[in-house]
């Protein structure tokens, strides 16, 4: 079948170009996907809260619409629940991140506290601790952790928790994507009995013979 050889010749001379300019073919493929995070973190999105948006759908229904104006029930239930994870994700960065970073603060300063006693008072567990080689164990800690690796301060939660401390300047960089994303997942919400009809349509309906 001479369609089938021309299609097998394509495609192997697709996947050479491919392999020849590999470099350029991630590059691309890089700025592909920051174009389409937004849609893939909306539906990602969506699909998370859905179930939450139908528990508050469900509860609304009974209590004030009772059947009625279900296309206002469906709304107030996105909106609720949009207003709950954005208040979730206000405290964790208001309260959670800090906390965490307060700790690693003090993991920090109790670690170096501790790597200071040992360094400096050998002999004192030597004396305390005759069975262990005190010397031995003082030499292997100088060699593996760096004299100043506790001398950071507060700067060692970065280099611990990075991401802990760019989160915020994360989300304001990314703030647009993000936005966009919440409107995509929103759509989604609102449209998904559509949405999958469409779909449906789409992988059930064959083409028509001529």
């Amino acid at each position: 079948n001479m369609g089938s050889v021309i299609l097998i010749l394509a495609l192997c001379t697709i996947v050479i170009a491919i392999i020849i300019n590999w470099k350029s073919v991630v590059i691309e493929m890089q700025r592909f996907i920051k174009v389409i995070m937004p849609f893939i973190f909306g539906l990602v999105l969506a699909f998370l809260i859905n179930p939450l948006v139908e528990s508050i759908q469900k509860i609304l229904n009974r209590l004030f619409f009772r059947t009625k104006h279900k296309k206002a029930c469906k709304y107030t239930s996105v909106a609720v629940s949009y207003a709950i994870l954005l208040g979730l994700l206000t405290v964790t960065i208001v309260y959670i991140v800090p906390q965490i970073s307060e700790s690693v603060k003090e993991l920090t300063k109790s670690l170096g506290n501790g790597y200071n006693y040992i360094i400096h008072n050998t002999g004192k567990l030597q004396e305390k601790y005759p069975f262990l080689p005190m010397t031995d164990i003082t030499e292997l800690i100088e060699k593996v952790v760096p004299q100043n690796i506790f001398s950071y301060g507060p700067g060692m939660a970065k280099i611990i928790f990075p991401y802990i401390y760019n989160l915020s300047a994360s989300f304001i960089s990314g703030f647009i994507n993000i936005i966009f994303a919440i409107v995509i997942s929103v759509y989604i919400i609102l449209d998904k009995e559509k949405i999958v009809k469409e779909l449906r349509c789409l992988l059930y309906t064959s083409p028509s013979p001529r």
